[in-house]
């Protein structure tokens, strides 16, 4: 059974960061979960088994205490996914 994912990243097409490769289906990965603002992959080469990546379809800046309240708390909902 092949599934069909949502490859949709809210930002530039320009946007080349490896989240956004992520996301857009470009680099190897096990994609778990996802849903409109988020997806959660496995990564495939983990230094723990099980390590899971949450990537939010929109670029956040890089500094966790800039993030505005709204996107990290919904990206800090999953933190149990």
């Amino acid at each position: 059974m092949t599934h069909q994912y949502n490859n949709q990243f809210q930002g530039s097409h320009e946007d080349k960061n490896l989240f956004a490769r992520i996301i857009w289906g470009e680099l190897l990965q096990y994609r778990v979960w996802e849903d409109d603002d988020h997806v959660a992959s496995l990564t495939p080469f983990p230094n723990t088994p099980g390590f899971t990546v949450l990537v939010p379809r929109k670029r956040l800046v890089s500094d966790i205490f800039a993030i505005d309240k709204k996107p990290l708390s919904a990206l800090m909902m999953w933190h149990d996914l």
